[in-house]
C-alpha cells in the first residue's frame, strides 16, 4: 500500500532559499522601502518623514554618478521644481571601510564657486540600492508620491528622452 517516494534534499534546500534571494524590490504602485540614512555633513534623512510632497531619489554608484547631474538638472530647471524635492544618494557599497574618511570629505570639498556641495545621501551598505533593485553603472531614479508611494523608475544616462518621460511622470503627480 505504501509506495516509494524518491525525496530530493538539495532541492528542497533550495527552494527554502528562493525566499532569501527574492527579497522585496521595490514595484512600481507600492509604498516605497523606507530608508533612514546620513548625508556627508551628518545629517540624517528619513525618507518616510518627506511625504506630503513627491520626493525624486537620484541614485547612482561610482560610474553611474556621472549623469546624477543631467536628472537632477532637468528638473531643477523645469517650472516643476518647486513641486518635486529631489534627493541625491551615492551608492558607496564597494568602498573599503578604511576610506569612509577620505571618500566623505571627497564629498564635503566646496565646489568651484567655493561654496558647500548640496547634500548627497551616503549607502554605505548598498542597502537602499537593494531595496529599490539597483542598476549598476547609471543613474537611477525613484520618483515617489506624496503619500510615499513609487510612482516612476528609470536608470539611464539622463538623456532628454529619458528626462521628459520623468517630467511628465512629476507633472501628472502635481497636476490639481
Amino acid at each position: 500500500m505504501f509506495t516509494k517516494t524518491r525525496t530530493y534534499p538539495k532541492l528542497a534546500c533550495l527552494w527554502a532559499l528562493v525566499p532569501v534571494f527574492a527579497a522585496a524590490v521595490a514595484q512600481i504602485g507600492s509604498v516605497a522601502p523606507d530608508f533612514t540614512i546620513k548625508d556627508q555633513y551628518d545629517h540624517v534623512v528619513q525618507l518616510s518623514l518627506q511625504r506630503g510632497k513627491p520626493v525624486l531619489l537620484v541614485y547612482g554608484d561610482r560610474l553611474g554618478s556621472d549623469y546624477m547631474s543631467d536628472w537632477a538638472d532637468a528638473v531643477r530647471q523645469s517650472p516643476l521644481a518647486n513641486s518635486v524635492t529631489v534627493i541625491r544618494i551615492a551608492n558607496l557599497r564597494a568602498v573599503p571601510s578604511l576610506f569612509y574618511g577620505y571618500v566623505r570629505r571627497k564629498f564635503q570639498a566646496l565646489n568651484e564657486e567655493g561654496k558647500p556641495t548640496q547634500p548627497v545621501l551616503l549607502d554605505w551598505d548598498g542597502s537602499v540600492a537593494k531595496s529599490f533593485g539597483f542598476t549598476a553603472d547609471l543613474t537611477n531614479v525613484y520618483l515617489i508620491d506624496e503619500k510615499g508611494m513609487l510612482r516612476y523608475a528609470a536608470c539611464g544616462k539622463g538623456t532628454p528622452e529619458e528626462t521628459r518621460l520623468l517630467l511628465d511622470t512629476i507633472a501628472k503627480l502635481t497636476m490639481p
